[in-house]
């Protein structure tokens, strides 16, 4: 048996009562849970956790796995610190969200992400670029992630955002920091994600990476994208036949 913390919920925590010792916290936050409707899941599941580990509870993925799940830059140094290679990588941080800043902000901070992109993925001597992504530092699904071949494809993205007709705020990093990192392409037009516990290989899936960068492979995740793409394609037909109400006739 067990019992569910839906952290999307309200409760309340008192610290100086002791919770349950007879038991084990498994920790199931997903960095992506803001796209849920889910805004500071993530944050208060990480002050629960600090409850937790103050009266010595057993916790499986306690603090340091919730900060690794939030950062794709602290998976990146604690990579390259194990002596792992990782792909050419630089971030930018904006410090307000792009869709609430003003016009003069908006264009330095592209201004920024463009001269990064040159400074990381051009070559002068050749006057070539690497093809790269950007990526959000806390996501997860492969949202925010889009391909470039050169600054001018990253600028014409980037604007965009802060006119989204969709209001489609999982284009926006909700840690305000946007990854840039040269792009590496599968021979297999696959990945393969493996699952450790306690240091233990447990399985390795492939994941077909042909339909794009969403490659999340629970079925909940595939279920949205089914339905977004469903809803695009009716957006393009309705579009398309220039489909009005039956009342427009009358």
């Amino acid at each position: 048996p067990f019992i569910e913390w839906n952290l999307s919920a309200t409760h309340s925590f008192a610290l100086n009562k002791k919770p349950d010792h007879d038991a084990i916290y498994f920790n199931r936050i997903s960095p992506s849970s803001h796209t849920r409707n889910h805004r500071f899941s993530c944050e208060i599941t990480g002050q629960v956790l600090d409850y937790l580990s103050l009266h010595s509870c057993r916790i499986i993925n306690d603090q340091r796995a919730l900060s690794l799940e939030l950062s794709k830059v602290k998976q990146y140094v604690e990579l390259t610190q194990s002596n792992i290679r990782v792909p050419r990588t630089a971030f930018v941080g904006c410090a307000t969200s792009l869709n609430q800043q003003e016009s003069a902000i908006q264009e330095n901070f592209i201004e920024t992400l463009k001269r990064t992109a040159r400074e990381n993925f051009f070559n002068e001597s050749t006057q070539t670029w690497t093809p790269f992504i950007s990526k959000h530092n806390r996501a997860g699904k492969g949202l925010g992630v889009h391909l470039f071949a050169d600054d001018q494809q990253l600028e014409e993205q980037f604007k965009k955002l802060p006119n989204n007709q969709n209001n489609d705020d999982e284009e926006f990093s909700v840690d305000g920091i946007y990854l840039l990192q040269e792009y590496i392409q599968s021979p297999k037009k696959a990945i393969n994600r493996a699952e450790f516990i306690g240091y233990k290989l447990m399985y390795v899936i492939e994941v077909d990476t042909r339909q794009g960068f969403q490659l999340c492979p629970s079925d909940a995740c595939r279920k949205q994208v089914e339905v977004k793409l469903v809803q695009q394609s009716a957006d393009e037909i309705k579009h398309g036949f220039n489909i009005r109400s039956k009342e427009s006739f009358t």
